[in-house]
């Protein structure tokens, strides 16, 4: 990720290394929990990601770069307010603010599997041993 990758995704954001592994890590997160299928390095894919997305890069880069739990501060009365709730589940109420229409859901169904086996004489018996 570079600054003129930046301005293709026509967002407002420094371009300091820090803000440019941030910005790489929200597309990055987009393209794992999202249908939406682009190459970060792809000028032209970075051009047509929709708006929600350019959006959502927004919110992610805010959000880290806060400091962990401080809301605010004042030095004249010395106090500090905490916020205890998790970045991740701060980008995942953002991400199905923005991104529904292409959200994959962090939920997983597994399908059961034969878990016990019936042997001689109706004893259970682990399919372990």
């Amino acid at each position: 990720m570079d600054a003129n990758q930046v301005q293709k995704l026509k967002i407002e954001a420094e371009t300091d290394p820090k803000s440019l592994i941030i910005i790489e890590s929200a597309l990055e997160w987009v393209k794992e929990h999202t249908t939406l299928d682009f190459d970060i390095n792809n000028d032209d894919d970075l051009e047509a990601l929709p708006s929600c997305v350019r959006l959502f890069v927004i919110r992610f880069l805010e959000l880290n770069q806060l400091s962990a739990g401080v809301t605010s501060e004042s030095i004249e009365g010395l106090s500090q307010a905490f916020d205890t709730s998790k970045k991740a589940d701060l980008i995942w109420d953002y991400a199905n603010e923005l991104l529904s229409a292409y959200l994959i859901s962090p939920i997983k169904f597994v399908t059961a599997q034969r878990k016990w086996n019936y042997g001689y004489k109706g004893k259970i018996h682990d399919q372990k041993g």
